[in-house]
């Protein structure tokens, strides 16, 4: 839909990069995925270009970065992936180099506990050091300040 929206308004066509490698116990890669998801709605095959190397999001980023820095330099640039994971997505996104606008389906109401645990974890991951420090300073700020108060 917003493929569509862009060329309406601007004439120009959207090159389409579904990205995601292929774990160990999937029959074939996200980016596979998503490539047969956007040919069942007309996309053309030749508009398509599968980036199937990645196995996480700051790698999603970083791989279609190459692509389409060699293929359009400067480009505008857009990603979508559901709502909860837009705001890790878009970091990602600014430390992989691919300064894009994200936007993000719906999430059904049921799945947001596990989908925010997730994000967390993703979050705190790639930053286990600094977030790991912040913990023990918290402990010991407030390990000084009962021993303070009583």
């Amino acid at each position: 839909e917003f493929r569509r929206r862009q060329e309406e308004k601007t004439g120009l066509r959207a090159m389409l990069i579904p990205s995601g490698g292929q774990g160990a116990d999937e029959p074939i890669s996200e980016a596979e995925a998503m490539a047969r998801y956007l040919l069942s709605k007309g996309i053309p095959e030749n508009e398509i270009l599968r980036e199937e190397h990645s196995v996480n999001t700051l790698e999603n980023m970083a791989f279609s970065r190459k692509i389409i820095s060699t293929l359009s330099p400067g480009a505008k640039t857009a990603f979508a992936t559901t709502n909860y994971h837009v705001f890790r997505s878009g970091l990602w996104s600014n430390r992989a180099g691919l300064h894009a606008e994200g936007f993000g389906s719906r999430t059904k109401w049921w799945y947001w506990p596990n989908a925010f645990v997730r994000e967390c974890i993703g979050l705190a991951a790639h930053r286990w050091k600094q977030e790991l420090l912040g913990l023990i300073l918290l402990i010991v700020c407030f390990w000084l300040l009962s021993l303070a108060l009583t």
